[in-house]
């Protein structure tokens, strides 16, 4: 009895330590990574080479054709690609990237683990030829202005000054201090840096990395946007929209499919009025009623007019701009309000490449595909009255709606719970009466405050058969493209840990291969076809103006022309 009571406190205990590891909020990639980092990129070195390994990339033409290459790529580099081993770095653990603008400049980090210590410190020295080796306190720099590389037996770190990125400096003209940063000393800050000072304790960075994807991305707006100077001639305050401005995402590879998850921080007044004004699913019944016909793309989303009035708040203009607005329409923003339900929504469908119509000469400069589509804007009505006066508002004073009596393109009308406007007023019409049996449209993009769904096939398609390609190359890379996109889908718009979240799926045709590998076949693929594309009009170029060698480097250098000779006669 006593053993098996000592088996389930271990068992407990076991849950207990698995529960909290799960919850930490702290992170291990931004062990090096200063707070005030702007741009944080992720790789999972583990997960991505599982996916995909290195004697696939190898094996690609382009690759080859490179390695053959005698004269661009060095010795030590072809080296490396051919075995990136021989770096010694550690391609199967983490690398971070990520970029500081500061007081003194700004600069770029790439970060790892260091497998091979020995390894690692020949490609250095070939890397950074001619820079100046020292051993410090356990450390070994090697640098050669703007770059230095910083490692001991278990982690690097590779550092670039790039002053040309604080775009505040060189507004002001003063990048004499920025030019002259310590390299060694900014180095050595970022191994010694404390949790606290890291983004290794930031609860949003490690909520990011809790994700297990592939690859992920950290974006500081509000550090980007005060770097920059970009609203220091605002003469008005809009620090409640850039405070605590984090976006996240990441991106997971999956069998014929990529999955992006996003996330965006804001302010803690903004975030507040996200959470009470959030909106709820779309309106189905609006999505149902689209054409019955396929669907190129569409948006909806829903939200609750009252949260516009708060956010008019926030930016301290709420009178100016309602007055503004009830100059243009003799309505105020409570109107506008109280009119609208809060369903958006906007369609495409029946897409088509319209005839080109230029001719001669020209044409071979004409763009191919000249899009033309069925466009359907539809929006819910609270107060049928009160939109009606917005409709005629917007009638008299802009040119947002055709005037007369709604026939003209684009054309427009109302029903009792929605307004449309539309390519044509047979549309719009068949819109408003639709029977909302389109249940394909519901299912397609499911349900949520924002939804979105683009069909790449359909574009694609439309850009081809009626499309008379000059090459036989681009007729390949046009299959080629067929062959791989399908559509992609957007769901979101629901408040996850204090952020609005979206999610997004790219979806490929081939669901059995998993996405990384087949767009690598693919890049691969097309940087090939586009390569031979190069050659055909070279060659043509050279069958009617002549042999490429009239041009180039390795043209004859012609003697050079007497400027005014006449007058030299003359002076002799």
């Amino acid at each position: 009895m006593t053993k098996q009571i000592n088996l389930f406190r271990m068992a407990a205990m076991a849950v207990l330590m698995l529960a909290l590891f799960s919850c930490s909020k702290t992170n291990k990639q931004g062990a090096m990574v200063p707070n005030n980092a702007g741009v944080v990129v992720h790789i999972n070195g583990a997960q991505l080479s599982g996916k995909i390994n290195w004697d696939e990339i190898k094996s690609n033409e382009l690759f080859k054709e490179a390695m053959a290459d005698t004269t661009e790529v060095p010795s030590y580099v072809k080296d490396v690609l051919n075995d990136p081993d021989k770096s010694g770095i550690d391609l199967k653990q983490d690398l971070v990237f990520f970029a500081v603008i500061d007081g003194e400049g700004a600069y770029t980090c790439l970060t790892g683990s260091v497998k091979d210590a020995e390894k690692f410190n020949l490609f250095n020295l070939d890397l950074i030829s001619g820079g100046f080796k020292k051993e410090d306190k356990g450390f070994t720099y090697i640098s050669k202005k703007p770059m230095i590389v910083g490692y001991n037996k278990e982690k690097f770190i590779y550092l670039s000054n790039t002053p040309e990125m604080n775009q505040k400096r060189r507004r002001s003209g003063n990048d004499e201090s920025i030019a002259s940063r310590d390299l060694q000393a900014t180095i050595e800050k970022l191994f010694a840096l404390s949790e606290k000072e890291a983004l290794a304790s930031n609860e949003k960075f490690s909520a990011l990395m809790a994700d297990k994807a592939d690859a992920h991305f950290w974006i500081n707006s509000e550090e980007l946007i005060n770097s920059s100077g970009a609203l220091d001639e605002i003469p008005f305050s809009l620090d409640k929209f850039t405070k605590g401005n984090i976006s996240t995402a990441s991106f997971t590879f999956n069998n014929g499919n990529i999955n992006i998850k996003s996330k965006w921080y804001a302010s803690k007044e903004l975030s507040e009025i996200f959470k009470k004004y959030k909106g709820g699913n779309i309106d189905e019944t609006m999505l149902a009623k689209l054409p019955a016909q396929k669907i190129n793309f569409l948006f909806g989303m829903n939200f609750k007019p009252e949260g516009i009035k708060e956010i008019l708040k926030l930016t301290g203009m709420e009178g100016l701009i309602s007055g503004l607005f009830k100059k243009a329409t003799s309505l105020s923003i409570d109107d506008f309000i109280k009119a609208n339900k809060g369903d958006l929504l906007i369609a495409g469908s029946n897409l088509r490449n319209k005839k080109d119509t230029a001719t001669g000469d020209m044409d071979m400069y004409a763009s191919r595909f000249n899009p033309d589509v069925d466009l359907i804007f539809s929006a819910s009505i609270n107060d049928k009255a009160t939109f009606a006066k917005l409709v005629e508002a917007a009638q008299k004073n802009t040119d947002f709606l055709p005037k007369g009596d709604g026939t003209a393109s684009p054309a427009y009308g109302s029903s009792d719970k929605y307004f449309a406007i539309g390519t044509t007023k047979a549309m719009v019409d068949s819109y408003l009466a639709g029977d909302g049996k389109n249940s394909d449209a519901v299912k397609l993009v499911g349900k949520g405050p924002i939804v979105g769904y683009a069909d790449i096939q359909s574009f694609l398609q439309a850009n081809g058969p009626a499309t008379n390609f000059k090459d036989s190359t681009e007729r390949e890379m046009y299959n080629l493209s067929l062959q791989i996109w399908d559509n992609a889908l957007l769901n979101g718009g629901n408040i996850e840990d204090g952020a609005l979240a979206i999610s997004i799926d790219i979806n490929l045709k081939d669901k059995n291969t998993n996405s990384l590998k087949q767009l690598s076949s693919y890049a691969q693929k097309m940087s090939a076809l586009e390569a031979a594309k190069r050659k055909k009009e070279m060659a043509a170029f050279q069958d009617e103006f002549g042999p490429s060698k009239s041009f180039g480097p390795d043209a004859p250098v012609a003697a050079p022309v007497e400027e005014f000779p006449s007058t030299k006669k003359k002076n002799n």
